[in-house]
């Protein structure tokens, strides 16, 4: 059998990311079967297994690129929580989709120590870029930038929450009252 390039399997590993992804947001972890996944992406089972060891190798892999999103954040000052918010929400395109996701990365972090890591540095790695965008905006307010951080990501965490497990939630409308409660 050849061998694949390398910006082939790249590829295939996206597809079956892809698919995954889909599969978790609709049937959540648990609910999500290999036989699922392999169905959903099209592929074969020895495909999908000679990227993956496992569906839990996958849900890593996953996480990774989901959490990855955020990472083209750049430093820059934010006017107040409610900018950092629709920055981080962009970033991570928002939907009550990933938000299903996130959610259940987040769950999975509480089981898995691999995902723990990967959530944990990826919630650090944000709550300093908060920290350094909210500098101003905490100092007017006689907060530190830590505690601007704070409360933004909680926030957003809660906007999370809100979007996965509210079907009726509206993301801009609950955006905008924040907004209009902290600036």
């Amino acid at each position: 059998m050849p061998r694949l390039k390398d910006e082939t399997k790249r590829e295939r590993r996206d597809q079956i990311s892809e698919a995954a992804f889909r599969c978790f947001a609709r049937n959540g972890f648990a609910g999500t079967s290999m036989a699922d996944i392999i169905a959903e992406s099209g592929l074969s089972a020895g495909s999908i297994y000679s990227h993956f060891d496992s569906k839990t190798d996958l849900l890593q892999h996953v996480i990774a690129q989901t959490l990855a999103r955020s990472g083209g954040l750049v430093p820059r000052r934010l006017a107040s929580p409610v900018d950092a918010i629709s920055a981080l929400a962009s970033a991570v395109d928002l939907t009550p989709e990933s938000a299903h996701i996130l959610l259940q990365l987040w769950a999975e972090g509480t089981r898995d120590d691999d995902a723990r890591a990967l959530i944990s540095g990826n919630i650090l790695r944000i709550h300093e870029w908060l920290a350094q965008c909210l500098a101003e905006w905490a100092t007017e307010r006689g907060l530190s930038s830590q505690q601007a951080a704070d409360i933004a990501l909680a926030l957003m965490q809660g906007l999370v929450l809100r979007l996965a497990l509210d079907p009726t939630a509206d993301h801009a409308k609950l955006v905008a009252t924040i907004g209009e409660t902290l600036r």
